[in-house]
């Protein structure tokens, strides 16, 4: 039987955790914090021990570093405030910064919005607050009547923090948002779009061809760079590609957006190809797919979680609509409603084998530009 007593020596032995888990997931929703605490306390010394001894031996520092996560996950997820106050604790170092984005996820996740507003009234370090405040945003999880989230917002604002940009109420833009669900030994995310050829619908099908188009490319790679932010994670894991491209398209017609695509001279779209597409969609769609591809990352979950994922979601939008990326949020979602958006995949080789993709137009008809966005990355 695992004790707190035992658990760290029985522990150097096993070829099976499971008992070790459970035991940790009864404590935590018993809120036995400190006995858990003091068990975290003891599996870091050793991890460091074990490092300095034997630096070749990875096996046994990562067996204690994975049961440390196991705990700050159960920490994260079960009991009430004093669990959650605890994980927020083990992981709120800048060398921890996923991990504090993932823990304040799981947090808001899995508790009332009580439990959150006092979180946001008592935590003392400033980057916890705005995590648990714009995850609180994005789920729907603010307390009705508290002033918490607005204050930490303006202190947010003042400090200049790059999350004192976003407004403490969630725009009708990101009304289509999902944030992951979690549940303990179990992440489910609502991942960014695999192929969408499996569900072509009236909206959703191949388009016929364009009468011919003229554009030319504008180069800037600045630009680029932010319309590629809500994916800026994508590149640390697995096999992925971009492409991203502006262009001056004198008289092109909102109707013939996609059809026009492959005339662009695009890696992502080639002449020939089928395309498979909706436009015009609304921009809360658009943002949807901005905040999914951000928020919950590639086929390898390298993902910023909300409260970034949401602002790394708008700062693709700033590059989408060619604005400067200190433009204030609600600007930015009024000048998105006077665009032409468009959703696109296409039947060609640059898509193909893709477990997670993005592929966003967006037409300006008052300047005859069209930006184009693409991303895939494969499991």
């Amino acid at each position: 039987m695992i004790t707190e007593t035992n658990f760290v020596e029985t522990l150097k032995h096993a070829k099976d955790v499971g008992q070790h888990i459970r035991f940790v997931e009864a404590a935590a929703r018993q809120e036995r914090v400190d006995a858990l605490m003091a068990i975290v306390s003891r599996l870091e010394r050793l991890r460091a021990r074990a490092s300095a001894r034997r630096p070749s031996d990875k096996g046994l520092q990562s067996n204690y570093g994975s049961m440390i996560e196991k705990i700050i996950e159960a920490l994260s997820l079960l009991g009430g405030i004093d669990c959650a106050a605890a994980a927020l604790d083990l992981v709120s170092t800048p060398e921890r910064a996923r991990a504090q984005r993932l823990t304040a996820s799981r947090i808001v996740a899995a508790r009332s919005p009580k439990i959150i507003d006092e979180l946001l009234q008592t935590r003392p370090d400033v980057e916890s607050r705005a995590l648990l405040l714009h995850e609180a945003v994005m789920r729907g999880k603010l307390r009705f009547g508290s002033s918490a989230g607005s204050v930490v917002a303006y202190a947010l604002a003042q400090a200049r923090h790059p999350l004192g940009a976003l407004p403490p109420t969630r725009l009708d833009i990101e009304a289509e948002v999902a944030p992951p669900r979690f549940e303990f030994g179990v992440t489910s995310y609502f991942s960014s779009r695999g192929s969408s050829r499996g569900q072509i619908n009236p909206k959703h099908l191949p388009q016929p061809p364009a009468r011919s188009v003229t554009a030319s490319k504008v180069v800037d790679a600045a630009r680029a760079e932010a319309m590629r932010a809500a994916m800026s994670l994508w590149a640390e894991a697995g096999a992925f590609r971009f492409e991203t491209g502006v262009f001056r398209v004198p008289d092109l017609r909102a109707s013939a957006l996609l059809s026009a695509l492959p005339q662009l001279g695009l890696a992502c779209v080639k002449p020939g190809d089928i395309i498979h597409g909706r436009a015009p969609v609304g921009p809360a769609e658009v943002f949807g797919e901005l905040f999914s591809a951000a928020c919950n990352g590639g086929a390898h979950l390298s993902g910023w979680y909300a409260a970034y994922g949401r602002l790394r979601s708008w700062q693709s939008v700033a590059g989408l609509l060619g604005l400067p990326a200190d433009t204030p949020i609600e600007a930015l979602e009024r000048e998105a409603a006077q665009r032409t958006w468009a959703i696109f995949d296409a039947d060609g080789d640059w898509f193909r084998g893709a477990a997670h993709q993005v592929g966003l137009a967006c037409f300006d008809p008052d300047n005859d530009e069209l930006a184009v966005l693409a991303a895939m990355d494969i499991d």
